[in-house]
């Protein structure tokens, strides 16, 4: 990541790639901030300073290296200038939320990642965080928060299918026996 990195780099950088006015160039940050903060907001769940600032940067470091080589696709006509930014905004962030923010992550954040309610049951489910390695945390926002497969999971962590399936399968284990023992205990009166 550059350090040096400056919100008002974004002109020049963009204005030589795309070979666009002022104007467009403009455009083209606001659709690279919207989308790192709509990521930022879905998977973390707030927008951090620091967060947005290290996306911006590693979205302005790999145009200014691969940008050109990148921009052949707008050439020839397959996707739009918003639509091919989107999708190297996207992916450069999910890449520092994977990387900084999954294994970290609490049991409720995780639910709250796979869409579950859990308004009332986050310091319940906050104290079982250490029943989870971070690798078990990492997969199962993967798999259950983001919706990838298993190979997708593998190629993102770098491991083969068959230690996601292990992974997931021990956490869902550990899950479903914490889920068996709260069943049984008898409601407070």
């Amino acid at each position: 990541m550059n350090d040096a990195f400056r919100e008002s780099d974004w002109a020049a950088t963009l204005s030589g790639i795309l070979r666009a006015d002022l104007n467009t160039c403009e455009e083209a940050v606001k659709i690279i901030k919207k989308v790192a903060f709509l990521c930022l907001k879905r998977h973390v769940g707030s927008v951090a300073y620091d967060d947005m600032h290290i996306i911006l940067s590693m979205v302005h470091d790999k145009l200014s290296k691969d940008g050109k080589d990148l921009f052949e696709a707008l050439e020839s006509g397959k996707c739009t200038v918003h639509a091919w930014l989107a999708v190297i905004t996207r992916q450069t962030a999910m890449t520092h939320i994977r990387r900084r923010h999954y294994p970290v992550s609490s049991v409720s954040e995780i639910f709250r990642a796979m869409n579950v309610d859990v308004r009332g049951a986050e310091d319940y489910l906050d104290a079982l965080t250490d029943m989870f390695t971070p690798t078990h945390k990492y997969v199962l926002r993967l798999r259950h928060g983001e919706g990838c497969d298993i190979s997708q999971t593998a190629a993102i962590l770098g491991v083969s299918p068959r230690e996601v399936k292990a992974v997931e399968r021990q956490a869902m284990e550990r899950l479903r026996k914490e889920w068996t023992t709260l069943k049984s205990m008898t409601p407070l009166q």
